[in-house]
This record gives C-alpha cells, structure tokens and sequence, in this order.
C-alpha cells in the first residue's frame, strides 16, 4: 500500500514540476543551513530530528544527529532510505489523507505565494508515523521551502521532526501554513479550520454540494431534490458564505479538495 501511495505522491509533484522550468538551482546543505540557523541549534538542544528534503530526488541532503529519538532509524538510514522511509512509516489512514488532499494543497499554496514571499512562510504537518519498534507516535513536523521552480512548485524543503504523542490526543491529520514577519504571525491556511466547515454544513447543503461537484446547474439540482429553485439558490448562498468561497468554481475546488464527491 505505502508503495502505491508514494507512487501517487511522485505522480502528483511531477505533474506539477512538468508544467514549470526544469532548471533548478541547488545549493549544498551548509548553505541551507546558514539560512536558518536555528533549525540546526533547535534539533541540538531538543529531542527533534532536522533534515533537509530534496523533492526532485526523493532524497535527504541531510538529516541530524538526533534522528534516532524519533522514530529509531538511525542518520545513515534516514540518508539511504530517502523520503520513501519517511513514507511508509505513516500510518495508512493518514497516508490516504496525505496522499489525496493534503499534498496537492500544500503545492497549491506554495503557487499561490509570492517567490519573494516564500521563506517568510512556515508549513506544518502533524500525523501518525510508525516507530521502528511498531508503535504509532503523533509526529509534528514544521519545515520551510528554500527553493522553488519558476511557478512555484517546491524543490528544496528544511524542516525539524517532533515527536507530540504526550500532548496531541486527536488522530486527525492537520496541515497549516502560517506567515511571519516583523515579529507577526498570520495563518493563511488550516486544514482544521477546512474541515469545521464541512463539518458545519446542513445535510441538504452537503447534498446540493455533491450535484455542484458533478456539474448540475441549480435548475437540474431543484427537479434532483424535488425543491424551489429559490430554495436552491439560498443554499447556495449558504454554502459560499460558510465556505468562504468567492464563486462557484472556488465552492467546487474547495468540495473536491474535502472529498465531496
């Protein structure tokens, strides 16, 4: 199953690294590090795990000394498992989450930033992953993109791995992406927030979301439920302005991207 999904993890990033450059410029971990240098002094003094993600490999430029106290897989296996290790430690429900919505938003988002923008933001994601001795653990992992293709799909990532089982009881997959400058902080996404919003949805409006999805116009969506064309079109008004879509395409993007199918 983890082969699968990581299979569809490759297809999804390379569909969208083939509609932008291909000329990508890296540099060596050292420079990465001296971008962020307190990402290395966090993992020396704290029991997390830093690592830096080339996406167009699959492969670690580097990953610190205390990767063991994670998840119990050593620097070297880290470095010779590559992302794919990371992967098939996750646990399978949150794996289909992470595989089928969370990825693409998070290369969503980072089109949708500013290139000037984009080491201003912070990205995190907690999960389920595997420890090498078969128990689950909560892991937090908070990271920053350092490279980018020209439209914005993400090259390079630098992140810190936590290990939050003693405080984080829901099993619910969180991604979020915040912005910090001059000492403020903004949440420009929350998969939390996302799924309250369906969560507050009306068994008739989630119905009428789903002949949305499937491309029905308000008038085939009222002779479907045997309702008023009027009332249609006042759940539709609901569901932009609990959604907080702009328009129709915007309701439908945010209904696929939820699994409203």
């Amino acid at each position: 199953m983890h082969l699968k999904e990581y299979e569809t993890l490759k297809k999804i990033y390379n569909s969208f690294v083939y509609k932008g450059s291909k000329i990508f410029v890296k540099h060596d971990s050292d420079t990465y590090i001296s971008i962020f240098p307190y990402f290395k002094i966090i993992s020396e003094l704290l029991p997390t795990e830093m690592y830096i993600l080339d996406y167009t490999t699959d492969s670690y430029l580097y990953v610190g000394k205390n990767a063991k106290k994670i998840l119990g897989f050593s620097q070297q296996e880290h470095m010779e498992g590559g992302r794919f290790l990371s992967i098939s430690r996750i646990h399978p429900d949150d794996l289909k989450v992470y595989s089928t919505d969370l990825f693409k938003q998070f290369i969503n988002m980072t089109q949708t930033i500013a290139k000037e923008d984009i080491l201003d933001c912070r990205f995190s994601i907690c999960l389920r992953m595997k420890h090498k001795d078969g128990r689950y653990v909560k892991i937090l992992q908070q990271f920053v993109i350092l490279e980018t293709t020209e439209t914005g799909v993400p090259i390079i990532s630098m992140g810190i791995m936590s290990n939050v089982s003693s405080h984080v009881v829901s099993d619910t997959v969180v991604f979020s992406v915040s912005k910090v400058k001059n000492g403020q902080c903004e949440t420009l996404f929350s998969s939390e927030n996302q799924q309250q919003k369906i969560k507050n949805l009306t068994a008739r409006e989630y119905e009428i979301l789903q002949a949305l999805v499937q491309g029905l116009t308000s008038k085939m969506i009222a002779d479907k439920l045997f309702i008023s064309l009027h009332t249609v079109n006042c759940h539709r008004k609901n569901l932009l302005k609990k959604t907080h879509a702009k328009n129709t395409n915007e309701l439908v993007q945010f209904a696929i991207t939820h699994g409203v199918l």
